[in-house]
């Protein structure tokens, strides 16, 4: 969840961000970043859409990978997280192991407020019970 719809974030781009770059260096990424922040307020998708596109621009005209870019790569594979969002630990635990067994996903981002917080305690403490400490 966002607030920014893909409607919002090429509005930001078309209206704000777009006027700001056009005709600017695009290999001056901080220089780029702080023209962004100043032609618009939060519209964070927008401004990492343009910051990736700038990059990966920068890239291919130099015939670079973006990692070196950003000072080269540090790894070769990256984990994602999964959230688990249903409100319900029995279902949850069930999510989580079954992506524990396919090696899809050992990260796992809880979503609360579905119910009291007294309640989530007890989702949480069910699903540390369930999962174990390596996750």
């Amino acid at each position: 969840w966002a607030e920014e719809s893909v409607e919002s974030i090429w509005a930001a781009i078309a209206n704000y961000l777009e006027p700001a770059l056009v005709g600017q260096n695009a290999m001056l990424f901080e220089a780029n970043a702080v023209r962004m922040a100043k032609a618009a307020t939060r519209n964070f998708a927008a401004k990492a859409a343009v910051e990736s596109a700038l990059f990966d621009a920068v890239g291919h005209t130099l015939g670079l990978p973006v990692s070196a870019l950003l000072g080269g790569q540090v790894r070769d594979r990256m984990g994602v997280i999964w959230a688990l969002a249903s409100g319900d630990a029995g279902q949850e635990l069930e999510e989580a192991r079954e992506k524990l067994r396919l090696r899809h996903h050992k990260d796992f981002k809880i979503k609360l407020g579905f119910n009291s917080p007294e309640a989530d305690i007890v989702r949480l403490q069910h699903l540390r019970a369930g999962l174990g400490d390596d996750v």
